[in-house]
């Protein structure tokens, strides 16, 4: 029991871990994306 506790709740750090990655991501992505963009302006 308290090993599957413990499995649980390495899945749900692991979960946030993976949204905050996934953020991020999502995030320089569009940095990227303006920063092409601009250059293409000029």
């Amino acid at each position: 029991m308290i090993y599957y506790h413990y499995n649980s709740y390495l899945l749900y750090k692991f979960k946030i871990y993976f949204f905050i990655i996934n953020q991020l991501n999502i995030e320089l992505n569009f940095i990227f994306l303006y920063i092409y963009n601009c250059n293409e302006n000029l």
